[in-house]
């Protein structure tokens, strides 16, 4: 990230269990940065299932789930009687079956998942300049 190697590590602790196994596979990943850097404006983003160490079933590369979330607002009083509107998160798909990180993570798999910022569509951007767009007069 900005021409500095970054990772993103994620654990699906809730409460903080099996934390050290998160720190462990961090460990880890630095150690293959430092051998397999990636390209300029790639992060590494890391899943870790929140299991003892020794009960991970191993490691997969794979495409982010695409998730969507349902927009649902509750109203809610916070402790000096003010009324605050809260987001829950829950969210409406399921990757069940579906060859994506968050499905690995939560059968036990570590996930491994390099991540550009580049988010240009390529190939639109060519359709575009195909077309005869004149809309500076």
């Amino acid at each position: 990230m900005l021409g500095y190697p970054a990772i993103a590590i994620s654990s699906l602790s809730h409460k903080g269990e099996y934390l050290e196994t998160a720190a462990r596979i961090a460990s880890f990943a630095v150690d293959y940065l430092s051998e397999h850097p990636l390209s300029f404006g790639t992060v590494l983003n890391v899943n870790v299932p929140s299991v003892p160490y020794e009960a991970l079933k191993g490691i997969k590369v794979t495409p982010l789930a695409i998730e969507e979330y349902a927009l649902e607002y509750v109203e809610r009083e916070d402790p000096f009687g003010r009324t605050y509107y809260w987001c829950p998160r829950g969210c409406t798909t399921c990757s069940e079956g579906m060859d994506v990180d968050d499905r690995w993570a939560r059968e036990g798999y570590v996930t491994l998942t390099p991540v550009t910022y580049d988010l240009t569509q390529y190939s639109r951007m060519g359709e575009m300049d195909a077309h005869d767009i004149r809309w500076l007069g």
